[in-house]
């Protein structure tokens, strides 16, 4: 292929990496669909670094939200098996009740979230 001595081949082919690079952060930076939402009523209504920052607080919200979850879940599975003492059958029947426990405590939310809605 030949090119001329005003060809702009290169340049248009680093433009396209760093717009597609811009795009990648973009799409990893919205965390949910409320996110997007929020970044999409934003742009239809001239408010767009207004929606960023919603954004922005949505995304470090899930990400304290989630390391709660995950610190709580490795200091309470810590807990128990101190609690159990190395004993096998009693960390086995701790662990069914609580999984009996946790399920009924999603669908008692779940059913308390719909008759609220209702």
């Amino acid at each position: 292929m030949n090119h001329h001595e005003g060809c702009a081949c290169a340049h248009h082919a680093e433009s396209a990496k760093g717009i597609g690079g811009l795009l990648s952060v973009a799409v990893g930076a919205v965390p949910c669909t409320g996110a997007l939402l929020v970044l999409l009523f934003g742009l239809a209504n001239d408010l767009l670094w207004p929606s960023i920052t919603l954004v922005v607080a949505i995304s470090l919200g899930m990400a304290l939200a989630l390391s709660g979850v995950g610190i709580a879940a490795i200091l309470g599975r810590r807990f128990l098996d101190r609690r159990t003492g190395g004993d096998e059958a009693r960390a086995g029947r701790l662990a069914a009740n609580l999984r009996v426990a946790s399920a009924t405590g999603v669908c008692l939310v779940g059913c308390l979230l719909f008759v609220v809605a209702w």
